[in-house]
């Protein structure tokens, strides 16, 4: 369709929503403006310099371990409370573990934490089936090319 300046637009039928004021804030807006006054302030700054203090005093190791921790706070949520990201997530640490094994010097146990990760998603499994009551369980829709690489996946003798 072409822009005609002379005339004016009368397809929309509704007000269209231009601002976020307009609708209705979500959890973690509600959950992060709670921060916007002097005792959100006075703890962002507070935290900020212990993490300060102790990655000067024990060096990037205990930086690292705080990133980490920051990191896997939001993935066990993810993981327990949304199973089907939580397959994404571990789809994803299977194909990074060997990649992560390079750069990590010695024998880390990063096999117990994928098994930890299936654990977690079992256990998410779990809760979401005791809080929706759904007898019928079903992940994925069955694909006959899934059953062909389940048959040419099996190892010979």
């Amino acid at each position: 369709m072409r822009y005609e300046p002379d005339t004016p637009y009368t397809g929309l039928k509704a007000k269209p929503v231009i601002s976020y004021d307009q609708q209705e804030p979500g959890e973690f807006s509600k959950a992060f403006f709670k921060f916007f006054n002097y005792i959100g302030v006075a703890f962002l700054i507070l935290s900020s310099a212990f993490f300060a203090y102790e990655i000067a005093n024990y060096g990037v190791t205990i930086g690292a371990i705080i990133m980490a921790g920051m990191a896997a706070i939001p993935i066990v949520y993810a993981v327990v409370a949304y199973p089907n990201i939580g397959i994404i997530i571990l789809l994803m640490f299977a194909y990074f573990i060997m990649f992560a094994l390079r750069i990590i010097k010695g024998a880390a146990p990063l096999g117990t934490l994928m098994d930890g990760l299936i654990l977690l998603l079992v256990f998410g499994f779990f809760v979401k089936q005791k809080y929706e009551k759904n007898k019928n369980i079903k992940i994925a829709e069955i694909n006959p090319n899934h059953c062909l690489v389940f048959i040419f996946d099996i190892p010979g003798g």
